[in-house]
C-alpha cells in the first residue's frame, strides 16, 4: 500500500509539473528563421592553413564552419547558443550567448594564449569514442560547490539514475542504474582509478575539492574503457589552468555542524609568460577533519575522519605538442561505526532487532579502534601531439599505488601494545597502466579512433590475520578499440569494436614463502557498441545505444574468505565464477527549450553469469567476534529502469524542476526479484535566481524535497532485516557573491532540514543505525587574481 502510495504521488507531481506548461500559450513553436552573424577578431595571425574552426552549438545542434573573418549562420531558433573553437586553436574560443532576434557580434580569438587544458579529455570522454549515444549527465562546477564538503559518491547523487553504496555516515561509493564497485570506473583527469576498489566500503581516494566537472555515463561504455565498465563511467575533471599569464588562488573553507566538520582547501595556479610562454602549474591541498556524527535521535559512535591531500601539475602546451606531469597523494583515516562490531553471537542478534544501537556515544573527534587508514599515490604523464587540425595521437602512463590499513576493534587474545597498535589487515597494490590512442576527423565528417590499453598490478598482503581476507595476487591485462562514427545532417551513427584479455595468478602465505595458491586464471572477450544520435530539430533529439560488455571476477570473488573488518561482515568467494557478460540497450530522448527542459531515459542491462553477495542468514563467530556472513553467488540477472529529467521556468527567476528514477532488478536464475537493488526515487525542487555577476555565477535560493520509497521487490526471507520504510526529506540551500573585481561566494545547505530518523536501504550499516539527522554546511570560496605578467 505504501508503494501504490508513493507512485500516485510521483505521477501526481509529474502531472501538476507537465501542466504548467501544457497550455498552448507555453509551447507556442517559434520560426527558426534568425540571422547571426559573427565578426572575427584575431590577436595575432595564425599561419597559412591553419584555420580556426569554430562549432556554434545549441543543444544536440552543431553547426561547424571554418575562419574567413565573417561567420554567418542562417535558419537559427531563439534561445542560447555556445560558440567554441576546434582544431590547433581549440579552446581559444568558448563563449555563450542568447538571441531572440537576427544579430550581429563580434569575437576575439586569442590564438597566441590557447587555453590550457582545453577539450582534450573532453575529446576522449564526453562522447566522441563510442560513447555519444550513451545517456549521459554532467555536474557543473556550481553543482559540486552546492554539495562541497561531502564524499565523491553523495555529490554524484544529484545525478538522476545515481546513487551511492554507503558503509555508514562517511564512506559511500557511486552506484549507476544499481551496479557499483568493479563495475563502474572512476577516471580522474584522464586515468582509471586502480585501488582495492573490490570493497563494497572503500570509498574512491579522490580528493571532490579537484574536480569541477564530473560527467556520468550510464551505461556499457566499455568500447572505450576497458572490460569493467558494465554500469558506467563516472569522468571527472580538475581545476583548469588560467588562459593568461599570471597567478590566480582560490580558497574555500567548509563547516558543518553535524560531527563539527571543518575542511580547508586551495589551489594555486600559475601561468609563464615570455621564454615561458605555453608553460603553466598547479599545485593544490585539502585538509578536512570531522568527529562523530549525529542521527536525529543519537551520536554514531567512531564515526570521525581525517584526511590529508596534495597535487600538483605541471604542463606545457605549444601550436601541436601538449606535455603534462601530474602527481597526488591522497591520505584518509575513516573510523568505522562501532554498533556494527558485536563481541558475540547475541549481542550480534541483539544489535539486528534494536531500533537503537547498544553502544551509546558522545561527541568526540578521537578515532578508535575499528578504523581505516588509507594512503593513494599516483603519478601520471601525458603526451599528446596534434599532427593535423582534427588528427592526434595521444599517450598516457600512470603508476598508482595503494596501501590500506584495516584496524579492528580488538584483540582479545593479546595484551602487547605493538599488537594492539598493529593492523589486522595490511593491502598493498601497486598498479601500471599504459594507455595510447590515435583520432582523426576526415573531411566527410568521418571520424576514426584507435587506441590499446595495459595494465599490471601486484598485491600484498601483510598484518597479524591468520588468513586474509584474498590471497597476494598479480595479473597483467591489456586491449584494443577500433570505433567508427559518421555525422550526416541530422543524424550520428557510430560503432566500434574491442578486445580484452586478463590474466590472474594468486598466492598464500605458506611458513613465510609465498606459493601458488591456484592455477593461473585468464579470461578473454570481445566488446561491441552500435548507436545513434538523431536531431530532430534544434530542440529535441533521440539517442539509441545498444552495446555489450563483460567483467572478469575479482579476487575477492573468487577467493575471498574471512573477517571484512571495515564491513563488519565474514565473506566467502567461490573460484569457480565465470566471466559476466552484459547486454545493454538504452533509448534517451531529450528536449530544450528557452523555458522547458526535459530528458526521458529507458535502460535495460541483460547480464549473465551476475556476481553479487548474497547473505547466508547464518552468523559466523571467530575470535574477532561475531558478524553476518554472505557468499559470492551468480545468477542471470536484468536491472532495468526509467530516469527522467525536467525543468521549468515558471516566470523569468524562477524555475521548478523534477528528477525520477524507477529501477527494477530481476533474478532469472531463480525467476524472483534481485537482492540490493536501489529504491524508486523522486525529488522536486525549486530555484529562485537572482541576476549573475562579473564571473557568470548567480545568487539562489533552492528548495528541494525528496521521496525514496520502500523497497518492497526483494525476495522473501533473503536479508538479516527487512528493506526499511520509505523516508522522505526536506533540503535547502541558498548562495551569494559579495564584491565585483573578487567576488567571494558564500553559501549555506540544510540537509533533512526535519530531522528525519531513517534508513537507506543501500547502506550497508542500516542493520544497526539510522543514517545522518539535520546538517548545516557553510562554504566560503576566495579568490584572489595577481595582476597579470607582461608578455
Amino acid at each position: 500500500m505504501k508503494q501504490k502510495s508513493f507512485a500516485y504521488c510521483v505521477w501526481f507531481v509529474c502531472g501538476l509539473v507537465l501542466s504548467l506548461f501544457a497550455s498552448p500559450k507555453n509551447i507556442e513553436a517559434q520560426g527558426c528563421n534568425l540571422k547571426l552573424t559573427i565578426h572575427i577578431s584575431h590577436t595575432e595571425q595564425h599561419g597559412a592553413g591553419q584555420e580556426v574552426i569554430f562549432a556554434l552549438q545549441k543543444e544536440q545542434q552543431q553547426f561547424t564552419k571554418k575562419d574567413n573573418k565573417i561567420l554567418q549562420f542562417e535558419g537559427l531558433c531563439a534561445g542560447q547558443y555556445t560558440l567554441y573553437s576546434k582544431g590547433l586553436y581549440e579552446g581559444a574560443v568558448d563563449t555563450t550567448f542568447t538571441i531572440s532576434a537576427s544579430t550581429e557580434i563580434t569575437i576575439q580569438v586569442n590564438t597566441v594564449n590557447r587555453k590550457l587544458r582545453t577539450v582534450e579529455i573532453h575529446d576522449d570522454h564526453f562522447g566522441s569514442i563510442g560513447n555519444e549515444s550513451i545517456p549521459t549527465s554532467t555536474l557543473r562546477q556550481a553543482d559540486l560547490d552546492a554539495n562541497a564538503g561531502k564524499p565523491l559518491g553523495e555529490m554524484l547523487k544529484a545525478v538522476s539514475g545515481v546513487n551511492s553504496l554507503q558503509s555508514g555516515p562517511t564512506i559511500s561509493k557511486p552506484i549507476i542504474h544499481g551496479l557499483h564497485s568493479n563495475r563502474v570506473l572512476i577516471v580522474n583527469d584522464g586515468l582509471r582509478l586502480e585501488s582495492q576498489q573490490w570493497g563494497s566500503e572503500h570509498a574512491p581516494e579522490i580528493d571532490p575539492f579537484t574536480v569541477t566537472n564530473a560527467t556520468v555515463l550510464k551505461g556499457a561504455a566499455s568500447l572505450r574503457y576497458g572490460s569493467d565498465a558494465i554500469g558506467g563511467v563516472v569522468l571527472l575533471q580538475p581545476h583548469e589552468i588560467s588562459i593568461e599569464p599570471g597567478t590566480e588562488l582560490e580558497v574555500k573553507l567548509i563547516g558543518m555542524d553535524n560531527g563539527r566538520m571543518g575542511a580547508l582547501s586551495a589551489c594555486l595556479d600559475h601561468t609563464f609568460s615570455g621564454k615561458l610562454k605555453g608553460l603553466g602549474a598547479r599545485i593544490q591541498g585539502t585538509l578536512k577533519d570531522a568527529g562523530n556524527l549525529k542521527t536525529a535521535r543519537y551520536f554514531l559512535q567512531n564515526t570521525g575522519v581525517n584526511e590529508k591531500n596534495l597535487s600538483s601539475t605541471l604542463y606545457y602546451q605549444n601550436k601541436k605538442l601538449i606535455i603534462e606531469m601530474s602527481g597526488a597523494v591522497f591520505t584518509s583515516k575513516i573510523g568505522i561505526f562501532g554498533g556494527s562490531h558485536a563481541g558475540n553471537l547475541k549481542d550480534l542478534l541483539a544489535a539486528l532487532q534494536q531500533s537503537e544501537p547498544i553502544l551509546k556515544a558522545d561527541f568526540t573527534r578521537k578515532i578508535e579502534r575499528g578504523f581505516q587508514d588509507v594512503l593513494h599515490a599516483t603519478v601520471k604523464g601525458r603526451i599528446c601531439y596534434h599532427f593535423t587540425e582534427t588528427g592526434k595521437l595521444e599517450i598516457v602512463y600512470g603508476l598508482q599505488r595503494n596501501l590500506r590499513k584495516e584496524f579492528d576493534t580488538g584483540l582479545p587474545f593479546s595484551t602487547d601494545p605493538a599488537i594492539l597498535a598493529a593492523p589486522q589487515a595490511d593491502f598493498r597494490i601497486s598498479t601500471h597502466t599504459l594507455e595510447g590512442l590515435y583520432k582523426n576527423e576526415f573531411k566527410n565528417n568521418l571520424q576514426l579512433n584507435i587506441g590499446a590499453s595495459f595494465i599490471t598490478q601486484g598485491n600484498v598482503f601483510e598484518g597479524l590475520s591468520y588468513r586474509a581476507l584474498i590471497p597476494n595476487f598479480r595479473n597483467y591485462g591489456g586491449g584494443t578499440f577500433i570505433a567508427l562514427s559518421k555525422k550526416y545532417k541530422k543524424l550520428l551513427i557510430e560503432t566500434g569494436l574491442r578486445y580484452d584479455y586478463k590474466w590472474l595468478r594468486t598466492y598464500r602465505i605458506n611458513y613465510n614463502t609465498l606459493i601458488p595458491f591456484t592455477g593461473d586464471r585468464d579470461f578473454n572477450n570481445f566488446t561491441y557498441t552500435i548507436g545513434s544520435t538523431l536531431n530532430i530539430n534544434s530542440f529535441m533529439s533521440l539517442n539509441l545505444n545498444l552495446g555489450s560488455a563483460w567483467r572478469a571476477p575479482n579476487v575477492n570473488e573468487l577467493y575471498g574468505n574471512g573477517v571484512h573488518q571495515s564491513a563488519a561482515s565474514f565473506e566467502i568467494g567461490d573460484s569457480t565464477l565465470k566471466s559476466e557478460r552484459a547486454y545493454n540497450s538504452a533509448v534517451s530522448f531529450i528536449f530544450k527549450k528557452e523555458k522547458l527542459e526535459f530528458e526521458a531515459g529507458i535502460y535495460s542491462n541483460n547480464i549473465n553469469n551476475f556476481i553479487y553477495l548474497k547473505p547466508l542468514l547464518k552468523p559466523v563467530t571467530t575470535i574477532a567476534g561475531s558478524y553476518p556472513s554472505f557468499a559470492q553467488t551468480q545468477v542471470n540477472a536484468t536491472i532495468s529502469g526509467v530516469d527522467f529529467d525536467l525543468k521549468y521556468q515558471v516566470i523569468p527567476k524562477l524555475k521548478l524542476g523534477t528528477k525520477i528514477s524507477l529501477i527494477q532488478g530481476w533474478n532469472r536464475t531463480v525467476k524472483d526479484y534481485l537482492i540490493f537493488t536501489p529504491s524508486n526515487r523522486a525529488e522536486v525542487f525549486l530555484v529562485l535566481e537572482g541576476k549573475a555577476n562579473e564571473r557568470g555565477k548567480k545568487p539562489y535560493v533552492k528548495i528541494n524535497y525528496l521521496m525514496v520509497a520502500q523497497q518492497h521487490n526483494v525476495p522473501q526471507n533473503s536479508d538479516y532485516t527487512s528493506p526499511p520504510a520509505a523516508y522522505q526529506l526536506l533540503n535547502l540551500e541558498a548562495a551569494s557573491s559579495f564584491g565585483k573585481k573578487q567576488p567571494i561566494e558564500i553559501g549555506v545547505s540544510i540537509y533533512n532540514l526535519m530531522n528525519v530518523a531513517y534508513r537507506d536501504y543501500l547502506n550497508r550499516f542500516r542493520y544497526f543505525a539510522d543514517d545522518i539527522g539535520r546538517t548545516v554546511m557553510l562554504r566560503v570560496t576566495i579568490p584572489f587574481t595577481f595582476k597579470k605578467l607582461k608578455k
